[in-house]
């Protein structure tokens, strides 16, 4: 008879197992929703508006609002760069906590909880200014809140399993012995602060680079302002306006209602008024980029412009502009800045359905449209946005931080 083969028994899993193995597929979720945020950030900073997944770009869930806000960025770098690097060393303390000897496994789990504490404390503060000072929630921002709770809760049941004292020395001194999991504490360390010293210098120079680019920018502006004569701003004098006639800095912006970079310049336009409410007027030019009603275009890049350059008219007539302005651009996400969308949101504005329909059909808005298209193209402004501070000329838009700068360099010389 032929005899029985035996297999040798499986090891059977630590207690640390479970927990370890939620802790990393956390710290992995969370790299990745920070590269997301990460990518938000910079790119609102750009002056573009950021369309990932569950960022709506409009109304209470407009990770664009967070992303432009103070509050989003820490001795000058965007908040989600130090996110990534916590996920990263999240990350290295759940693989050590699950495969160091016993004491050691206490003492990174014991960091790991203090550092996954001190992220949910800064949600709370961060959650809280969501709701109360930006009036806007991102919620891959609300998806860390989440994880991080998550890795609390991993990492006090690292702790509890370890049953172990903490040997908090011996995880930051003991490398060279000769011992279990010496080469997976090198490699683990090796791999988190080359991950993190990456993401730091890439962003950093991301940061540096769009920052002398702005600054550029604004000093070419500031010069033109200072040495070459002003064009004659009465000739915008029938725009929808915004802020004291008499404001020491009048800003013409030409602009799309479907256009990214105007709904993000928008934005920043709004934030300077706010914060100069008695120095800056704000003019709209309506100039829609597409072919069915704007004679310099090709081609129908947006589709809905001109019927939202249209009804912006006639928002204007019945005095309801700037309420339309920012029903487009701020309220309604780009996925709905569409006549549907416009339609079904009109009556929170105060705006009179049957009386659009009565503007839109007498031609009215139509002539409208095409006199600020006119005066975009005498003025070889060739792309939107665009704008023209206190009689200068600056085609296509304007870094955020360009803007803020150039606004109150002028503020502060007269």
């Amino acid at each position: 008879m032929l005899a029985r083969m035996s297999t040798p028994p499986t090891a059977a899993p630590t207690p640390r197992t479970g927990p370890a193995l939620l802790a990393l597929g956390l710290a992995a979720a969370g790299i990745v929703v920070t590269i997301i945020l990460l990518r938000e950030h910079l790119t609102v900073f750009e002056g573009d508006t950021a369309g990932s997944l569950f960022c709506g770009g409009g109304g209470r869930f407009d990770c664009n609002t967070v992303a432009a806000s103070p509050t989003s960025w820490l001795l000058g770098l965007p908040l989600a760069l130090w996110g990534l690097a916590f996920y990263i060393a999240s990350g290295a303390l759940a693989l050590l906590a699950w495969k160091l000897p016993d004491g050691e496994a206490a003492a990174a789990a014991g960091v790991g909880s203090v550092l996954a504490l001190a992220a949910l404390m800064l949600d709370a503060w961060l959650g809280w200014t969501m709701a109360t000072k930006i009036g806007a929630f991102c919620m891959n921002c609300v998806a860390t809140y989440v994880l991080n709770l998550g890795l609390a809760i991993a990492f006090w049941a690292l702790d509890r399993r370890a049953g172990a004292t903490h040997e908090w020395k011996a995880l930051l001194t003991r490398w060279a012995a000769a011992r279990p999991g010496r080469w997976l504490k090198v490699g683990v360390a090796v791999v988190a602060v080359a991950g993190a010293a990456c993401a730091f210098f890439l962003t950093g120079r991301a940061v540096a680079e769009t920052l002398a680019d702005s600054y550029a920018e604004a000093g070419e502006l500031l010069v033109r302002i200072k040495t070459e004569p002003p064009m004659d701003m009465t000739r915008f004098s029938a725009l929808p306006a915004e802020g004291p006639a008499n404001a020491r800095v009048d800003i013409v912006v030409a602009s799309d209602f479907q256009c990214s970079f105007c709904r993000a310049l928008a934005a920043r336009l709004d934030e300077v008024r706010r914060d100069h409410p008695n120095d800056v007027r704000i003019r709209f030019l309506n100039v829609p980029i597409s072919s069915q009603c704007n004679p310099k275009v090709t081609h129908d890049e947006h589709q809905h412009a001109c019927w939202l350059a249209r009804a912006g008219a006639c928002a204007a007539q019945q005095g309801k502009f700037w309420e339309y302005h920012d029903l487009v651009y701020r309220t309604l996400s780009p996925t709905h800045a569409n006549e549907a969308g416009v339609r079904s949101a009109l009556a929170g504005i105060g705006m009179d359905a049957a009386a659009l329909d009565r503007c839109l059909t007498s031609g009215e808005a139509d002539s409208v449209v095409a006199r600020d298209i006119r005066a975009w193209m005498d003025l070889d402004m060739d792309s939107v946005p665009s704008v023209i501070i206190n009689g200068h000329l600056k085609t296509g838009g304007l870094y955020p931080t360009s803007l803020r700068r150039v606004v109150e360099e002028l503020i502060a010389k007269q």
